[in-house]
């Protein structure tokens, strides 16, 4: 039974029979060729498999799952830069936040003493207004009075 199968399989995948783990010097070079170019050229492939001396779609098969590993790798790794940028940014919004708020609290106490001095002004102007109204009172009683003593022809 077992033969059976390993005959079904080899004669569906061959390759699959004779497919053997790579060595650490055969995949340092795939990993040096993967880090000058990410696509792997027909004659690239070719020239990789008479190298290493393996078959060519286990080459083209390695490429393949290495792009993939790469591809999630530098999800990762702008996902990280990503979540760092936003942690950064929500800082700085929620610092923001507090100065807004300190700043409004700020030109509250602007507009607070802005109505304090303009009510302190307005006093002082309705004080000097009666004031000077006072003045004039005694202006045109003196005037009556000097209106009186001298005659009412001497005034005009």
């Amino acid at each position: 039974m077992d033969n059976f199968f390993l005959s079904f399989q080899h004669q569906k995948h061959p390759e699959k029979l004779n497919k053997k783990r790579l060595t650490e010097d055969q995949a340092a070079i795939l990993e040096k060729s993967f880090a000058c170019r990410k696509k792997l050229e027909p004659e690239q492939k070719l020239q990789l498999s008479k190298q290493l001396g393996v078959p060519p779609r286990q080459i083209a098969v390695w490429y393949q799952n290495k792009r993939a590993r790469w591809k999630t790798q530098s999800l990762e790794e702008d996902y990280g830069a990503l979540q760092l940028k936003l942690e950064n940014l929500m800082a700085e919004k929620k610092q923001l936040e507090r100065d807004v708020e300190r700043l409004k609290a700020e030109l509250k106490e602007a507009k607070e003493m802005l109505l304090f001095m303009k009510g302190e002004a307005e006093a002082k102007t309705h004080s000097s207004f009666a004031e000077f109204s006072y003045n004039c009172e005694e202006v045109m009683q003196v005037e009556e009075l000097y209106a009186c003593f001298m005659g009412p022809n001497k005034f005009l």
